[in-house]
């Protein structure tokens, strides 16, 4: 199985949701697909807020992780927009490091978090350019 994307539209933010099962071997790939369909999505409702459910199921690898903040460019992301995405696993969680930490790098305006009111709460609210959380690892 592969993941799927479903999407709501609210007053000044696109909502959507991966699921899914990822397929060994060609995880990176299917999330830029994926992507490349939230910010084709986001255009059309000329949105650059995104807030996202990520409840896909099964590892990303670290390899993928690496690849797929080397093509992240390829999805259509700009830095126009801001991305906050809920993983509802600490194993979504802990894997969204290096991404974000490669995102925010690249001057991408990104940032997981735990829960949907926090996201919320960034995504609307923090001063664009300021992550306003804590880095995702704790140092240990």
């Amino acid at each position: 199985m592969s993941l799927e994307l479903t999407h709501r539209v609210h007053p000044g933010y696109l909502e959507i949701t991966t699921s899914g099962t990822r397929s060994e071997g060609r995880e990176m790939n299917e999330l830029i697909r994926i992507w490349q369909k939230v910010f084709v999505l986001a255009g059309q409702y000329n949105l650059t807020y995104i807030l996202a459910h990520i409840k896909e199921v099964g590892r990303w690898p670290l390899n993928a992780q690496i690849n797929f903040g080397f093509k992240m460019q390829e999805t259509g992301v700009t830095r126009l927009h801001r991305v906050a995405g809920i993983c509802y696993s600490p194993q979504l969680f802990e894997e969204h490091d290096l991404f974000i930490k490669y995102g925010r790098a690249l001057g991408y305006e990104i940032q997981v978090f735990r829960s949907e009111d926090e996201a919320l709460d960034w995504l609307l609210h923090a001063q664009p350019g300021k992550p306003e959380v804590q880095e995702l690892t704790n140092g240990t």
